[in-house]
């Protein structure tokens, strides 16, 4: 009989997985069956995103004992429960090594045999992958059966209590929502509402200040007019309404309208999500109009460009041109060239260099097991307290992940050779030549984060001195 390894997670966001623990076991359970698998090992991560494999244990001991046992199949309810972010191929390379197929509710038996010739493409496009895989996701039978008996398990509403799994209309904040609608419905834009808001000293339930981003989901979730929306249709709910549904849908009639885009101008900003503003913090938002200035008597318009989000509230001024993009495209550049300059020689050195790096973790991670060993016989014999100990047993649990982590990556030589070919064969010289999916795609895999200092005086483009990269 043919064994498996069995892998649940129960996610973190928001504390809204409807796929629990014992759903996800009864559902790995029914596979095995199906296909005559024997399970020999099960892996369980309660409560954590699928966002990094750093922070999931089980998940980190799944991958150090494939090598060892061997499974033929890896049973999972599908398969963003086994990653849903860039260490996806990382997972999938690891089960080819050792010849292990995943096996998923949905797409049954899954053939792993072939991944290491893709394991550079799906680095390359695992998000955009994930995404269309993701778009319109099950909803559950349990989950869609107790939203129509009334039962709420989402998150928090403004205008709302839960109470009991049901929602309950909020005396104090209801009156905030039915003003956003009213004030937005009878001509006034996001930004004056947000001024309006700001001025008026009216905060959100957790005491936050209204932004963009929760003002235009607050006029856009219907469940303000006694209605639940899940991932793929609209259910009727068995809550109180706030709002009229004739006010609800004129207030949406003007967003859809106010969203129409202008061919001429860009309706995509490259760099959305991954620049920061350095002054407050705050994320930046693309505008095609930058701004303008007097130039010899003269208006002259910029079109194009980033602004933090706190320009809204007065609290923050700090922009940049669109001309960002190009520097950072040519920074991406710069540094394929560099990696091209260490490859000149042959692969064998960049390979063997990884290969030496990864000698020392097999003694870095026993290290820091008598470290928890140890720290387990210092809270049994009381010598430190519960708190102390969860602290810092955590801290040495989160420094084994990235460490494992990084021997998972360097100990497949294979893998780095494939990441030395991409380095080595990629035309630099047409980078400005691919869509913006594919520069996209780039940046996520070079970039982390873009930081963008205020600048000296109106008009500088020192943009070395200005923009902070932190690389992957």
């Amino acid at each position: 009989m043919k064994t498996a390894f069995t892998y649940h997670r129960y996610s973190s966001d928001l504390q809204r997985d409807s796929y629990t623990l014992e759903t996800q076991r009864a559902i790995t359970k029914k596979l095995a069956e199906k296909y005559d698998i024997k399970i020999i090992q099960v892996y369980e991560d309660e409560a954590i995103s699928g966002a990094t494999i750093e922070k999931r244990p089980a998940m980190l001991q799944l991958l150090e004992d494939l090598p060892k046992l061997k499974p033929d199949y890896l049973i999972a309810t599908d398969q963003d429960r086994i990653s849903r972010s860039n260490d996806f191929w990382i997972i999938k390379n690891a089960l080819s090594k050792s010849k292990t197929s995943i096996v998923t509710e949905k797409e049954g038996i899954i053939d792993q045999t072939d991944i290491t010739k893709d394991a550079l493409s799906d680095m390359m496009n695992v998000f955009a992958k994930l995404e269309r895989k993701m778009i319109g996701r099950r909803v559950s039978r349990g989950k869609l059966h107790k939203l129509e008996n009334g039962e709420y398990e989402g998150g928090d509403v403004i205008g709302y209590i839960r109470k009991d799994k049901k929602l309950i209309v909020d005396p104090i904040h209801s009156k905030n929502v039915k003003l956003i609608f009213n004030l937005f419905s009878e001509g006034m834009t996001i930004s004056g509402l947000l001024k309006y808001l700001y001025k008026a000293g009216i905060k959100t339930p957790r005491g936050s200040i209204y932004c963009i981003r929760t003002v235009t989901r607050l006029l856009q979730n219907p469940i303000y007019t006694g209605k639940i929306r899940t991932s793929d249709k609209v259910v009727k709910g068995k809550h109180k309404p706030i709002i009229d549904k004739k006010i609800f849908d004129k207030v949406n009639k003007k967003i859809r309208i106010s969203r129409r885009v202008n061919p001429t101008r860009p309706s995509k900003f490259l760099l959305t999500g991954y620049i920061k503003c350095g002054v407050c913090g705050r994320g930046m938002k693309g505008n095609i109009d930058y701004g303008s200035k007097m130039v010899r008597k003269k208006l002259r318009r910029y079109r194009g460009g980033y602004f933090c989000y706190g320009i809204v509230y007065k609290a923050c001024n700090n922009k940049i041109t669109a001309r960002i993009d190009d520097f950072i495209m040519d920074e991406i550049k710069r540094k394929i060239k560099k990696f091209k300059v260490s490859f000149k020689d042959s692969p064998n050195k960049f390979l063997e260099s990884s290969k030496m790096e990864s000698n020392n973790t097999e003694k870095e991670l026993a290290e820091i097991d008598s470290k928890m060993s140890r720290l387990l016989d210092s809270y049994l014999a009381k010598i430190i307290d519960i708190e102390t100990y969860r602290k810092r047993n955590n801290e040495l649990k989160f420094e084994r992940g990235q460490i494992l982590r990084m021997k998972i990556q360097k100990d497949d030589i294979n893998l780095q050779s494939e990441i030395y070919d991409f380095i080595n064969n990629f035309d630099i010289d047409n980078i400005d030549k691919i869509d913006y999916e594919a520069k996209r795609n780039l940046i996520d895999i070079f970039i982390r984060k873009i930081e963008i200092k205020t600048a000296e005086y109106q008009g500088c483009r020192n943009y070395k001195d200005r923009v902070i990269i932190y690389w992957n």
